[in-house]
């Protein structure tokens, strides 16, 4: 049996986790949604896109974290959302330039939201600083990840044209260096900026990492 130690929490950063959170949900529910209906795939293959591009890095953190029941699963707005999001992107069809910039800027936010409240929901549990990181960078890139797996890509976190880890440990620093120094609530706002700003930076001027 594990033993919680969940810390107390300002109730206006928890505000913040829970929009940023669940607005990341929507938002990729939209772009898995539109990957898997540009792949052709049938109406099974299409939701199951939708909701491990939504939900995926979400779930490997809750269980890393290994405390209670994954979020995803405990709280029905998480499947509500995106379940919404694939539905949108099932009858809005994105393609072209308008499919450009929203994969480019929808990863951007949601990549910065989700580092963001990964780890905030590690400090919360009184995780040790590079645990904190590690759970706002996988928050940030899991399901994006296993949705490459799954449908044959390299993953876009090993060196596409996507620089999303760099910006994920970006913002992380940003939360565990504002935590520290009891401003949570502007690390939760800092961070994500950062984050946001590093990845269309990166994107757009074609940086990339050499080995």
């Amino acid at each position: 049996m594990h033993t919680i130690t969940l810390m107390a929490v300002d109730p206006f950063v928890d505000s913040l986790y829970r929009w940023s959170d669940v607005s990341g949900v929507l938002l990729m529910g939209m772009i898995g949604g539109t990957i898997a209906r540009q792949r052709g795939y049938d109406i099974v293959g299409y939701f199951f896109i939708a909701l491990i591009s939504a939900l995926g890095g979400g779930m490997i953190r809750d269980v890393l974290i290994s405390r209670g029941t994954v979020a995803a699963m405990s709280q029905p707005e998480y499947l509500i959302l995106a379940f919404t999001g694939a539905l949108i992107a099932r009858f809005v069809f994105f393609k072209g330039r308008t499919w450009e910039l929203l994969q480019a800027h929808g990863d951007a936010v949601v990549s910065a939201l989700w580092a963001g409240t990964g780890t905030v929901k590690a400090i919360s549990y009184g995780l040790p600083l590079l645990p904190c990181i590690m759970m706002g960078v996988f928050t940030a890139t899991g399901g994006s990840m296993i949705r490459d797996i799954v449908t044959g890509r390299v993953p876009a976190v090993f060196g596409d044209n996507q620089p999303t880890v760099i910006p994920a440990v970006a913002c992380a620093g940003v939360v565990v260096a504002c935590h520290s120094l009891d401003l949570l609530v502007w690390g939760m706002v800092a961070g994500p900026v950062v984050s946001r700003l590093l990845f269309l930076t990166g994107y757009w001027g074609g940086w990339r990492l050499r080995p």
